[in-house]
């Protein structure tokens, strides 16, 4: 799975977020229509995360 949980910040500035049951959340400045490419590329992702640094998304 490309997420788990906690909260994502693609290249381009919006941010997503998955919780626990594997909803995801989008941020409000989210782009109306973006490529599946920059969605599933796992170079487009940064982890956010208050309990860790930020690391790039790996599979």
């Amino acid at each position: 799975m490309l997420f788990n949980k906690g909260v994502y910040e693609h290249k381009s500035g919006f941010e997503i977020s998955v919780d626990e049951a594997g909803e995801v959340m989008l941020s409000p400045n989210h782009p109306v229509s973006i490529r599946l490419a920059d969605i599933f590329g796992n170079d487009c992702w940064t982890q956010k995360d208050a309990t860790t640094t930020t690391e790039s998304v790996e599979e």
